[in-house]
């Protein structure tokens, strides 16, 4: 049973937006500061999501990818 969904996050560092894909169905994408307050949760139906960031207060942002009963976290710096 797999413990961690995998996935990429495009471009990083970003700007503008990114694009997040993975080789398992995404659940759920939450963006959250370093500090654990979230910015974003975003309910997804399928394998990627493009996420626009131009709203954003540039910063580092962790992503939280949730697959099924798994998931997996990466840093982006906007």
């Amino acid at each position: 049973m797999k413990e961690v969904v995998a996935f990429d996050v495009h471009p990083n560092p970003a700007s503008e937006s990114i694009l997040i894909k993975s080789n398992d169905n995404i659940d759920f994408v939450t963006l959250t500061t370093l500090n654990g307050v979230i910015i974003k949760s975003i309910p997804v139906k399928g394998n990627q999501v493009s996420i626009d960031l131009n709203n954003f207060v540039p910063g580092i942002v962790l992503v939280k990818v949730q697959s099924a009963n798994v998931s997996a976290k990466k840093l982006i710096i906007h």
